[in-house]
């Protein structure tokens, strides 16, 4: 059954592999400090992920 919750999860799904993939093709290529600044970004999306998921919920 395809309702709109499961669509909604796998397009992030599907978003969340692509960022996953580009993220370690940049990482590899990047020194520490980006890392760190990278590291922060990743952490703040997580966050806002989390609270979108926390929304749909409802």
């Amino acid at each position: 059954m395809w309702n709109v919750s499961n669509v909604v999860d796998f397009a992030m799904a599907r978003i969340v592999a692509w960022g996953i993939w580009k993220v370690i093709v940049v990482i590899t290529n990047l020194p520490l400090a980006h890392l760190v600044t990278l590291g922060l970004v990743i952490a703040l999306m997580c966050i806002l992920v989390k609270v979108a998921q926390d929304a749909f919920k409802r």
